[in-house]
């Protein structure tokens, strides 16, 4: 059984869309499995966004 669960992170006009896949094992628990290296990419590319000077609207 796998479920697929979604998540938005909003920063301003972009829109960052990072997708998590659930899997439940045969042990107890839930196993969480991230492309982590996908959403620092994201994240990164925000933090240079945010050092830029707003313009004026």
């Amino acid at each position: 059984m796998t479920k697929e669960q979604i998540i938005y992170i909003k920063e301003g006009k972009n829109d960052w869309c990072c997708r998590i896949d659930i899997k439940e094992p045969s042990s107890k628990g839930w196993r969480m499995k991230v492309t982590i290296e996908e959403l620092e990419e994201g994240l990164a590319e925000l933090e240079m966004e945010k050092e830029k000077p707003c313009p004026d609207l």
